[in-house]
């Protein structure tokens, strides 16, 4: 295991029984294709409806609604509809479901529950009605859910033959619906039942894979799915899941309550492992080193194949020649525009049979992927992006491209083809041999857990591969801890510009929290951070944005009151944290190497617009750019990024500049920050008509002179190194440094120094040492209060972990101060000249690790805990 997991698990058994509101609706998620639903159309519309794997909330298929014509008027005449059901007019209901169309526009459909003669009823009569639904076609799952009771709407309906009918048909436009959910509601005065549904909270449910989903959940007689649990567990329940890996997508029926949050919990020890993979069997030689096998399911442009830990390429030209996706190993040679490349390099295939372009112009600033349209010898004719991002990323211009997505381009190891008319799959393999059993594995389910509308549930060590996890709508309260995701997204973005919204993690709601967990390996983002007051702490975030689009390891938009804390955070195709929200703190993190495909970004980037934000105490380090351009920035706020704080950052090891200003960069303090190894210290591009405006930049320390601003005052440059131990990450200023005392205290602004004035640079001289990074690794900053000498011999602490009480083991003969120093270099608790010291009370401070600094004269002892 990657994360050091300390974990107190109390275990529970189930001693009641408790028996809850079962879903009305059988293949509630299409898995059985269109069985005991009803599809049709009348009265002018039409539709093609069918059971379709492209999109799926729920499980690996949802039903695919194809309007071919639309339906003359206002009534919704094509439909999907589920008949012969039974509902108690005592009783409360729930209604839900989740629905998808990709359109681009607002789509509008209905949801009726009906009966009639027709359909099995004694008479019309309407129970329930939504007849003026609204859809967004972004190509995102949107959940409703309604409560109700039944009773009469309109005409007399017969409440023991009903009919749940969605309609559609007012536009030509494809729907696909899933995950729909009819149950009596849940309450906590009971659910009105006749006794059998009852209400406990506080129960314990087992998940086992060698469980069954018709056992009681108990630890004796464990569910064999998450899924299963996650149908009963309500406010205050636990499900405890063991060893194994889960192919499933598990969406929680309920939410937990603030005080009574639900708990998806690896057992105590357990490697557990949700997966949207699925492994492939019976190949068979297709030609060389070309295998295939049938596949039932297809997810076009997500399609993702592994051959063991190795991602494999869609069939492409040029090759991937170290199967790393990070190496673009692209094409230069050629000429063209936004419609036409043309290169006598170019193999002479049909491109245009299901092909695209990856492009990435001169510029860098991003890619764009275009459908090829027509092919011929040496040039495939598409249609490129418009606005900036074709203007920035013209082929006139040069830059690299790659082919890809045709049968005849499969010719390379780890390179695969999905042919859909067979439903087969095509894979090269790495040495001519035919694939191992269960060797290779290919994405079925995009999503492993889904939060979204779902409040106060925790997922606790729980480990996801191939799939994301999501909290969106109105998701609150929800955390994620000790977890790990990898390769959790994946797509080749196919008629996509700059901007794709594919994440491991998609943060959004309000209050939820991402904390100790790693996310590694993806096309686009790590962690997306919307909503209102989401956060990201103490998280290792790695490897992501090979496709080179406008995503990051951290990407911050569309939302206010986001946190990125205490991350460690690297290996980023563009930036490394992209944050465009408002109220944004971005804090105490390690970022470095970004720009391993793009160029002109940087460590932490942010542009175009008022933002009120601040970005301090992080590490910024180690990044260049991929060529020649030198465009690899720490800190870069383009184009009028306004309101920003920054101050106490370590910044160094760049090609390009510590802090990089476009345009009408306003209201911008700069300061603290110590600067090493740069190219300039700050640089600025401003147009004619644009201008820096109360830009302040004051107490600096750098190498490098080139301070730009409206007040520049107190930032002090030297030619030697002003620092303990830079080899070792020490940034410390030395013993007599002229950054001692150096800078100066601003109005309105809080400052915690330790002599006459503040230093100059991002450590103050006789402070806590504030360490970047998480918390569950090795600190990055060598951990002292002051430069007196560090005792060689560790503290001892004992216990460790501890939760209510420390002893520490000493010389009492001599008369010591001790302080206890969050990894934030807070002080959090301080005691002088205590002789002898015992027992130190840790109950107060929150959960994390801590160090402990025990001063006896002149030497210092440094000791680290955990605190549970």
């Amino acid at each position: 295991m990657l994360l050091q997991k300390i974990k107190l698990v109390a275990l529970f058994s189930l001693a009641t029984l408790t028996l809850h509101a079962q879903n009305l609706i059988s293949n509630a998620s299409f898995e059985d294709g269109l069985s005991e639903w009803n599809p049709g159309f009348w009265g002018g519309g039409e539709a093609n409806i069918s059971v379709s794997a492209a999109y799926a909330s729920e499980g690996a298929s949802s039903a695919e609604i194809v309007v071919t014509a639309s339906a003359p008027d206002a009534i919704y005449k094509i439909y999907v509809r589920k008949q012969s059901l039974s509902l108690d007019t005592s009783k409360e209901y729930t209604l839900s479901f989740d629905i998808l169309s990709a359109s681009g526009n607002e789509e509008n459909f209905g949801v009726t529950l009906y009966s009639h003669e027709n359909i099995g009823g004694a008479a019309w009569g309407v129970t329930f009605a939504e007849d003026a639904l609204v859809l967004t076609g972004d190509g995102e799952w949107k959940n409703f859910s309604f409560d109700f009771v039944p009773e009469s709407k309109a005409g007399s309906p017969d409440f023991e033959s009903l009919g749940l009918m969605f309609g559609f048909g007012k536009a030509m436009t494809t729907y696909y619906l899933d995950n729909v959910v009819l149950k009596v509601k849940s309450s906590d005065e009971g659910d009105g039942g006749d006794g059998n549904e009852t209400e406990v909270s506080g129960n314990v449910y087992h998940v086992s894979k060698d469980g069954n989903d018709d056992n009681d959940g108990s630890e004796a007689a464990p569910f064999l799915t998450i899924g299963k649990a996650g149908q009963i567990a309500e406010a205050g329940d636990t499900v405890l899941i063991g060893e194994g890996i889960y192919r499933e997508f598990v969406r929680p029926s309920n939410s937990g309550k603030e005080d009574q949050m639900i708990v998806y919990k690896a057992q105590a020890g357990a490697e557990v492992l949700v997966s949207g993979m699925e492994p492939l069997s019976d190949w068979v030689r297709e030609e060389g080193s070309i295998y295939r096998t049938r596949v039932d399911w297809n997810l076009r442009d997500d399609n993702m194949v592994m051959y063991g830990d190795q991602l494999c390429d869609l069939a492409r030209w040029p090759n991937n020649k170290d199967n790393d996706p990070f190496t673009v190993d692209a094409a230069t040679e050629g000429s063209g525009n936004l419609s036409q490349m043309s290169s006598s390099a170019i193999p002479n295939i049909d491109w245009a049979n299901g092909g695209g372009i990856w492009y990435l112009g001169k510029s860098r600033w991003t890619s764009w992927r275009a459908k090829i349209n027509s092919a011929s010898q040496g040039k495939v004719e598409f249609q490129g992006p418009s606005g900036w991002e074709g203007n920035a990323h013209n082929p006139a211009n040069g830059g690299e491209y790659i082919l890809y997505g045709v049968r005849e381009a499969l010719d390379y190891k780890y390179e695969f083809f999905y042919d859909e008319d067979s439903k087969t799959l095509f894979l090269y393999t790495p040495n001519g041999e035919m694939p191992e059993e269960r060797q290779v594995e290919m994405k079925r389910r995009k999503i492993g857990f889904d939060l979204n509308n779902r409040s106060y549930i925790v997922i606790d060590g729980i480990n996801f591969h191939g799939c994301a996890v999501e909290m969106k709508g109105n998701a609150k309260g929800n955390i994620l801890r000790n977890s790990k995701i990898t390769w959790g997204n994946h797509t080749m973005g196919t008629g996509s510009a700059a901007f794709i919204r594919q994440q491991s993690v998609d943060l959004r709601g309000s209050d939820n929290l991402v904390e100790r967990c790693e996310l590694a390996w993806g096309a686009n983002s790590g962690v997306w951070l919307a909503g209102e007051n989401n956060t990201v702490k103490d998280c290792k975030i790695y490897n992501f944005n090979y496709l080179a689009s406008y995503s990051a390891p951290v990407h911050v938009r569309d939302g206010s009151g986001g946190k990125v804390l205490q991350n460690t955070i690297y290996n980023a195709g563009r930036d490394a944290i992209h944050s465009v929200s408002k109220n944004v703190e971005i804090a105490y993190n390690d970022v470095f190497r970004s720009n391993l495909i793009n160029d002109d970004c940087g460590l932490f980037y942010s542009c175009c617009g008022q933002h009120y934000s601040s970005i301090h105490h992080n590490f910024f380090h180690d990044a260049d750019s991929r060529g020649n351009s030198f465009k690899a920035a720490g800190v870069y706020l383009d184009n009028s990024s306004q309101y920003w704080e920054v101050h106490h950052n370590v910044i160094t090891n760049l090609e390009w500049n510590a802090f990089q200003i476009n345009w009408d960069g306003w209201f911008i303090d700069i300061y603290n920050n110590s600067v090493w190894n740069i190219d300039k210290s700050m640089a600025a591009w401003l147009l004619d008509d644009k201008k820096l405006k109360d830009l302040r930049v004051f107490n600096n320390l750098s190498e490098e002179g080139t301070w730009l601003g409206t007040e520049i005052e107190n930032n002090l440059v030297v030619s030697s190194s002003p620092f303990v131990n830079i080899s070792a990450n020490d940034f410390r200023l030395r013993s007599g440094s002229e950054a001692i005392d150096f800078g100066k205290t601003v109005e309105g602004i809080e400052m915690e120094y330790a002599g006459t004035a503040p230093d100059a640079g991002a450590l103050e001289d006789g402070m806590p040492v504030w360490s970047p990074g998480v918390t569950w690794d090795d600190y990055v900053f060598p951990a002292a209060t002051s430069t007196d000498e560090i005792s060689e011999t560790p503290l001892k602490i004992f216990p460790n972990p501890a939760s209510d009480y420390l002893q520490l083991e000493l010389d009492n003969s001599t008369p010591i101060t001790l302080q206890i120093i969050d990894y934030q270099g807070k002080v959090v608790f301080s005691q002088e000249k205590v002789n002898p010291l015992k027992n130190i009370t840790i109950s107060h401070l929150h959960t994390g690790i801590y160090f402990v600094y025990l001063k006896q004269g002149d030497i210092i002892s440094v000791g680290r805990f955990m605190k549970l």
